[in-house]
């Protein structure tokens, strides 16, 4: 069932609801109205009659009964009063009066409470007990509610008939309401419809109302926005990664057709193997570091963190790296002594983290001419800050925004050899946990990164 349908039906059920509660109870109450109003006015005629027979105690039945009736002005339908004394005898009865039950049984409740209600076949009856003068009666009326049965009874029609109708105008207000009301919907809808991989960069129209749909429109809009980047990088990623494969697999295929195309002196084989050595660690580099760019991304999820001594794991990267490139120097110190080890300690993902260290020192090193890279770290209440220095090339002012793309490269570095991703894992891994990183650099007069961390 459509939506449009859905909120209709349910529409109309409520107000058909509350519109036959509210009928109901307005019935139940004038037939109360009419039950109670009817039994007071048999009250009334029962004292009515009771006085008079008192004040014409004398006069004979035939005459009493002429001057009850001709001091009765507003005779009910089908009305009958019948009159006992204190012995059970009767001593007045209207015209078929001796129809209302009278069992001493009865009479004996009357006399016992006072005043008492029954319906008897399809008239209402009350017995009162009236004593004046010395005089000690139990009277009898009984009559039917002709008029006031007849209103409750087109009241209950008209009730009937404005609940039917209110129902009918209900459902067609309903309908028009609820398809205006999912309108921007169904026309969400139709827009999302025509989005596919081809045209990512449309995007679903808002109204700027600040209603839920709005808001709905506005967070498909952002979705699309990561999805389109993430498409971005997947291109970028295939094609720099297909570049960047190439070459080395290029220059190896060339090396080995150089080293078959005639024998060789050992030392001439020893050489091709360690220049093709260089190339496949090249080109392992490159898979690894694409596989931590995109591992990165799966980690947002539930990083697992440990405690881990930030100065600790530097110093393991300073070593790592000046194992692997001699000629790489890097001057490490605290700008302030640590009061504990707390002080230099955070919550995080090691290898990630020394993946980051590891990009930010190499690029310092690779970059700068004298290959050194100065790193300064410190401590406060709430942040631990790492500053990499070096004297390099610099980063052109225009290009410094786009440094922690996937795969960007400055103009002034592209004859530096990399692969225009470290920056971007290391950017990753510092978002996932919490931290910042942010750039200074003067061009040709180096650059310096900045991390910030909250403790533990």
């Amino acid at each position: 069932m459509k939506i449009q349908h859905r909120l209709t039906l349910l529409f109309s059920l409520i107000v058909a609801s509350i519109v036959l509660i509210f009928s109901f109870i307005t019935y139940i109450l004038y037939a109360d109205y009419r039950n109670d109003e009817f039994y007071k006015r048999l009250k009334d005629k029962a004292l009515t009659t009771a006085r008079l027979l008192v004040d014409a105690k004398e006069v004979d039945k035939d005459s009493l009964r002429i001057i009850i009736d001709q001091n009765t002005i507003n005779e009910l339908y089908q009305e009958k009063v019948i009159i006992y004394d204190k012995r059970n005898d009767l001593v007045y009865s209207s015209i078929n009066g001796d129809a209302i039950s009278r069992d001493k049984t009865l009479m004996d409740k009357v006399r016992k409470n006072k005043y008492i209600e029954y319906v008897e076949k399809e008239n209402e009856v009350i017995g009162l007990y009236y004593r004046e003068n010395g005089a000690d009666y139990v009277v009898f009326v009984s009559a039917f509610d002709k008029y006031g049965k007849r209103k409750l009874e087109s009241l209950m029609y008209f009730l009937a008939l404005s609940s039917f109708i209110s129902v009918l105008i209900t459902i067609v207000a309903g309908t028009f309401f609820a398809g205006r009301a999912i309108e921007p919907i169904i026309e969400i809808n139709k827009q999302v419809s025509t989005i596919t991989i081809e045209n990512l960069s449309s995007r679903v129209k808002t109204q700027n109302s600040k209603d839920e749909i709005d808001q709905l429109a506005q967070n498909f809009n952002e979705m699309l926005d990561r999805i389109e980047h993430s498409v971005k990088i997947q291109k970028s990623f295939i094609n720099n990664a297909s570049h960047e494969l190439r070459t080395p697999l290029a220059v190896i295929n060339s090396q080995l057709d150089v080293a078959l195309s005639q024998n060789r002196e050992v030392e001439e084989y020893e050489s091709i193997l360690k220049s093709l050595q260089e190339d496949a660690r090249k080109m392992t580099n490159l898979v690894n570091t694409m596989l931590v760019l995109a591992r990165s991304e799966e980690q947002r999820k539930g990083i697992i963190k440990d405690s881990i001594r930030v100065d600790e794991l530097i110093l393991s990267v300073q070593d790592e790296l000046i194992g692997l490139y001699p000629n790489y120097k890097v001057d490490f110190s605290y700008i302030s002594m640590p009061e504990n080890d707390l002080c230099m300690t955070i919550k995080g993902h090691e290898l990630l983290l020394r993946s980051a260290f590891m990009n930010l020192i190499e690029n310092a090193c690779k970059f700068s001419s004298n290959h050194l890279a100065k790193v300064r770290i410190n401590s406060d209440e709430e942040n631990l800050v790492v500053h990499i220095y070096d004297n390099g090339i610099g980063i052109p002012e225009q290009e410094v925004s786009r440094i922690f793309d996937p795969f960007y490269r400055a103009d002034n570095g592209r004859q530096i050899r990399g692969f225009g991703i470290g920056l971007s894992i290391c950017k990753r891994a510092i978002d996932l946990h919490k931290g910042k990183i942010t750039v200074r650099s003067q061009l040709n007069a180096g650059s310096t990164f900045s991390i910030v961390f909250k403790h533990v």
